[in-house]
């Protein structure tokens, strides 16, 4: 399966970290990443913050 888009998100500056590996690797240089800062979330906030998020983009 490929993406062309990935939303990489939370509170912490771990997906900073992750995002950064993933752009000096040559597999992600057409995949758009998306960083976003977000509180602790329930699996339910997590669920609809990721739908919300490509129904902009979409």
């Amino acid at each position: 399966m490929e993406y062309s888009e990935v939303l990489l998100f939370g509170p912490t500056n771990a997906k900073t970290e992750l995002y950064n590996l993933l752009k000096e690797d040559s597999h992600f240089n057409n995949i758009k990443i998306n960083v976003e800062t977000t509180d602790n979330l329930t699996e339910n906030q997590m669920y609809e913050f990721v739908k919300e998020h490509f129904e902009k983009v979409g």
